[in-house]
Formats: C-alpha cells, structure tokens, sequence
C-alpha cells in the first residue's frame, strides 16, 4: 500500500511551497486544445453561465509565464458575460488538505496611454475560484478586479473564530497597470479552514488569522472539504473586457506531520529491498 500510495504523487518544486515536497497536482495548459474553437466542450470544459461560447476561445500565439507553451485561453465579453467551469476531480481527497490553486492571468485593457485610453477601471471583473460542487461553495470569493489602479487580489473570507463578521479581508495582493502577463497562487488549509494568503508574481502576501468557511453567508461553516471544479468568470458590467487565462495549476499536499510519515514509510520501504 505505502508503495501505491507514493507512486500516485508528484514532485513539486514551485508555486510558493517551500521546497521540494510530494503534492498531487492538476495542470491546465492548453496547449493540446483546438486553436481557434471555444472552450466549451474541450477536455471536460462547460459553460455555466452567458450567451456566447465564443466568448472564451482557445488561442494560438499568447502564453502566460508560467509554463512553456503556445496557447491560452482569451476571455471577451463583448456580447455577454462568459462562466466555464472543469471538474478535476477532489484534489484534497487525493493529495492533502493543503491546496495551492495558481494561474497565469493579462488584462487586455487595461492600458494607462494616451494613444489608447483606459476604460472605466471600476467594471471589470474576472474571477477564478475553487468550489466544492457537492456544496456548491467556493472557499473564498478569490478574484481579480480593476478599482482604479489597476486589478488586484482580495479575498471575501469567512466567520473567524473569535467570532468576528464576515467580510472583505485585508487586501489580497498588489496591483497592476499593465497588460502583461502576471501569475497568481492563492493557498489555503482544507483541515483548518486557514486561508493563508496570496503570490502575486514573485511577492508572497500573507494572510494570518483568516478562514473561509463561511465566506457566503448562506454557507455553515466547514462545510467546504472538497477542491474539484475549477470556475472562471468574466462578468458582463459595461461589455468590453478582455482578459487571458493560462496555465492553470492546483496542487495538494498532506500537512506537515503527515509528510513526515510518508518519508519514514518511504526508508523502511528502501530498508526492505536491502
């Protein structure tokens, strides 16, 4: 069994864990996607939510950063808003509770020129979450937004446990004014219920003291347990938005203590075969 058990993870040297460690791990870069064709109906991909399929298209000559390639996925609401979503299946239940959920993200417009004016920073919205769909919650309301100088990261996170009301957390990374690619990595504890922050490019924001079991308020708190259906979501707001999504990435690893028994499982398994 330990040997199975070893076997069914990967080795992981990125996305904000400190050092080399065994994770499960989903990767989404689309590179082996129909150039040119929606989304919707490629490798599991549905859309949940607008008119248009074309709204979230396949496309060949952008990568984001974090992977090589030659795709990704272009984002345009100019006809209506654009929700997809991709079960990939519990990531806790397979890898551990600790959850890293990254991606590669550009905002198309938001452009602070003269030659090309900014559009009105306060209606555009992309949003990329982790739900649990037996509950149908997402852990936080994860999301990137322009409010005025550029999109950012927050978090709505949940009931605390000194019983402090929901809402709006600290601010959950730094802005950006360009049209560049950036990656994002939020991580968080499916044991605990800790939302521990958020890595904007090469900067690590933590976030102490935070929880998202009840970031909705209709939501009892623990009932989040599951990692399994990624959501991305260009809101509809003034109609012409265009962001870019990339090299999606949701890695999970046991905690610390359980690591370790699978390092000791692993020598006494070496010590065997001597």
């Amino acid at each position: 069994m330990a040997r199975r058990i070893l076997a069914a993870v990967s080795i992981v040297t990125a996305l904000g864990l400190a050092g080399t460690t065994y994770a499960y791990q989903v990767v989404i870069d689309f590179e082996n996607y129909s150039e040119g064709a929606p989304l919707e109906g490629q490798d599991g991909w549905y859309r949940a939510a607008g008119t248009d399929p074309n709204a979230a298209m396949v496309m060949l000559g952008d990568n984001g950063p974090a992977l090589p390639g030659s795709q990704c996925v272009d984002f345009n609401n100019a006809l209506s808003e654009i929700r997809v979503r991709k079960n990939i299946g519990d990531v806790v239940a397979v890898g551990g509770p600790i959850v890293t959920f990254q991606y590669d993200i550009r905002d198309m417009r938001n452009r602070l020129d003269n030659a090309n004016p900014a559009p009105d920073w306060s209606t555009t919205l992309f949003r990329g979450r982790l739900y649990d769909s037996v509950t149908g919650y997402a852990n936080i309301g994860n999301m990137h937004y322009d409010g005025g100088g550029g999109p950012a990261n927050q978090a709505w996170v949940g009931l605390e446990p000194d019983g402090d009301p929901q809402g709006w957390s600290s601010e959950g990374g730094p802005a950006w004014i360009d049209r560049e690619w950036h990656t994002v990595a939020w991580k968080f504890n499916y044991a605990t219920k800790e939302f521990y922050g958020v890595q904007f490019d090469a900067t690590w924001v933590p976030h102490p003291n935070e929880w998202f079991p009840d970031w909705n308020a209709a939501n009892p708190p623990g009932q989040i347990t599951a990692a399994d259906l990624l959501s991305f979501w260009l809101m509809a707001y003034d109609l012409n938005d265009n962001w870019r999504l990339d090299n999606i990435v949701v890695t999970a690893t046991p905690e610390p203590a359980t690591l370790a028994l699978l390092a000791l499982g692993g020598l006494a398994i070496r010590r065997r075969r001597r």
